[in-house]
C-alpha cells in the first residue's frame, strides 16, 4: 500500500523532529565538555583524572556551572576577563532551560490549525496542570533547530574563552 504525499511529509517531519532532538542532547554534551576544559584549566591540576573526578561528580549542571564559578572568581584577577565570564556564565544559565526541556519533557502531538499534527516538547499528561511551568516558547522542530545552532555556538564560545583563559594565565 502506497503512503499519501501526507503521510510522507508527517514521516518525514517526524524523522527530522528525533534527528534534531538527537542532535540538540549532542550538542549539550559539547557544551559540558567545554565547562570541563575551562575547570581544568582553572585549577590547573596536572591530573586529568583528578579534576574530571571532582567535576563529574557533580550530578546536576547547575553544581557544575557554580563549581566553574566561583573556581573562575578566586583564580582569575583580570577585571575583562571576569566580565566576559558573567556574560557567558548568562548563556549557560539560558541555555540551561532548554537543555532541561529536552531532558525532562516528553514528545506530544500538537494539532495545527491545517488539521495536521505537528511534535513538539510538553509536560507528561500525568503532570498535575498546578505543577507545569508555563513556557514562552513552543519547543517545536523549528525551536529545536535554534537551540542546536545555540548549544554548538556556545560550547565554541567556551571552548575559545576556554583558550583565551589559558594562554593569558601563563
Amino acid at each position: 500500500m502506497n503512503k499519501s504525499n501526507k503521510e510522507l511529509q508527517a514521516e518525514y517531519s517526524n524523522d527530522n523532529f528525533f534527528r534534531t532532538f538527537a542532535i540538540a542532547m549532542l550538542q549539550w554534551q559539547s557544551v559540558e565538555h567545554n565547562l570541563y576544559i575551562l575547570f581544568h584549566s582553572l585549577i590547573r591540576s596536572p591530573q586529568v583524572g583528578s579534576s574530571g573526578a571532582v567535576f563529574y561528580a557533580l550530578d546536576s549542571f547547575g553544581t557544575k556551572l557554580r563549581l566553574v564559578d566561583k573556581t573562575f572568581i578566586v583564580t582569575i584577577k583580570n577585571d575583562n576577563r571576569l566580565k566576559q565570564w558573567a556574560k557567558l556564565k548568562k548563556q549557560l544559565l539560558e541555555a540551561y532551560e532548554d537543555r532541561n526541556v529536552l531532558a525532562h519533557l516528553t514528545v506530544l502531538g500538537d494539532f495545527r490549525e491545517d488539521g495536521a499534527i505537528q511534535l513538539v516538547m510538553g509536560p507528561s499528561l500525568y503532570v498535575p496542570s498546578q505543577l507545569i511551568r508555563k513556557r514562552k516558547k513552543k519547543y517545536d522542530l523549528a525551536e529545536l533547530g535554534r537551540i542546536v545552532d545555540k548549544f554548538e555556538k556556545l560550547g565554541q564560545d567556551i571552548a575559545t574563552f576556554s583558550s583565551e583563559v589559558i594562554t593569558s594565565a601563563r
